[in-house]
């Protein structure tokens, strides 16, 4: 059977928040996932990723990257049946206290920048040789601003 990209259209509002602009379209990739429960992981995480952005003036960030993926960890972790390699492994760098680390490591626009000071970036560094040797980071839904 062939898998399609499913794709999802969210305009997030708030009845407690200041009107918004932003207006997002989500696209989830089936392809990403081995588990069905793995679907709502990636949702959870998409929908994170949105409303984050929403906060920042409609703009990505790596704070709103480290947030999702933590909602996607916790999403899992209560919604785990069976194994899915990216989420387990997701699921052991949070446990292990490495996520922010492992987001600059994975999604920093700019290698080159000054890493931040709050970072362990050694102990990441170790943790990562011992623990992701043949680790593919995935990101199963995309979140991108519609205006």
């Amino acid at each position: 059977m062939k898998r399609s990209i499913v794709a999802i259209t969210l305009l997030l509002f708030s009845p407690f928040a200041a009107p918004s602009n932003c207006e997002f379209a989500i696209k989830v990739n089936p392809a990403a996932m081995t588990e069905p429960e793995a679907l709502g992981g990636w949702i959870t995480y998409a929908t994170t990723l949105a409303a984050e952005m929403e906060k920042n003036d409609c703009e990505y960030s790596l704070d709103a990257e480290a947030l999702s993926r933590q909602a996607l960890a916790d999403f899992w972790k209560a919604h785990r049946t069976k194994p899915e390699p990216y989420l387990d492994d997701l699921l052991a760098v949070v446990q292990a206290g490495y996520l922010e680390e492992y987001v600059w490591d994975f999604w920093s626009a700019d290698q080159s920048a000054p890493i931040p000071s709050e970072l362990d970036m050694a102990g990441y560094s170790d943790y990562k040789a011992r623990e992701l040797e043949n680790h593919t980071p995935v990101t199963g839904a995309n979140v991108s601003r519609k205006n």
